[in-house]
């Protein structure tokens, strides 16, 4: 028998195990600490992989949640890192440490005491920023879906509410197939756009949200553009196999735009 022993908390578990059963052994490469974390954890906010900088995705104005592993993950140390990417938000970001909010994610498992919270993101950041227990039996839960597998999902009320005007990037494959008189509106980028009677408008180039309004910003064949209100009353159908999209906008809106 062989006694191997396992780092676990700030101590050890140690396991007997018979050699004959053992494959191989898995070590992990010794890598040195870092000798500053701050100096680390924001150069890597500022220049990320395959993103725009943190500052240039969370501004002054907007409402930012946290989501931290709870005690029983607190192996990642999040007291050695939340400091700092609170300080890179209310520093570099500009964000109001009145719209930060941690969230801590228990899972199903109970939420810990303030005493525990503290630990978690230290007493600094617990004093300056507000910090709760996620309740997955909570009677506010938001509801997004469910899984290819049926599986409801459900988040919590703070971190949903954070997700506000912000975009949420998924697999197409995860989305359900819209019914026989809708379309996602990225299968009639590119359409065609016309008029009742069948004349040609332009092309149906993007997709503008001022003021949470939905703009289809449409391109003539002059290469001038028309800003439609996207609303049902003005959408007549759409057909994807011939890429076209018909449209009956309001009255008086196209003299606007092409006299």
């Amino acid at each position: 028998m062989k006694t191997y022993s396992f780092a676990y908390g700030s101590g050890t578990v140690e396991l007997p195990l018979d050699e004959k059963n053992v494959i191989g052994e898995l070590h992990g490469n010794a890598v040195a600490p870092l000798a500053d974390i701050r100096a680390a954890l924001w150069a890597s906010l500022d220049a990320p992989i395959d993103s725009a900088p943190l500052c240039e995705r969370a501004r002054a104005g907007d409402t930012v949640a946290l989501v931290v592993s709870d005690m029983t993950r607190f192996w990642m140390r999040q007291d050695l890192v939340v400091p700092h990417l609170v300080d890179y938000l209310t520093e570099r970001c500009g964000v109001r440490e009145e719209d930060i909010t941690i969230v801590i994610a228990n899972g199903t498992h109970i939420g810990g005491d303030e005493q525990e919270l503290r630990t978690l993101v230290t007493d600094a950041v617990y004093d300056r920023v507000k910090v709760k227990n996620h309740d997955c039996e909570a009677k506010d839960l938001v509801y997004l879906g469910t899984t290819p597998h049926g599986t409801p999902v459900s988040i919590d009320r703070t971190a949903a509410e954070a997700l506000r005007g912000q975009k949420i990037l998924m697999s197409r494959d995860s989305l359900p197939p819209p019914d026989e008189d809708e379309a996602y509106l990225e299968d009639l980028l590119g359409c065609e756009v016309l008029l009742p009677g069948g004349r040609r408008l332009g092309r149906l180039d993007h997709v503008e949200y001022p003021a949470d309004q939905e703009i289809w910003v449409v391109v003539t064949d002059q290469d001038r553009e028309i800003l439609f209100p996207a609303q049902p009353c003005f959408i007549v159908g759409f057909d994807l196999d011939a890429r076209t999209v018909t449209i009956d906008p309001p009255e008086g809106l196209l003299e606007i735009y092409l006299s």
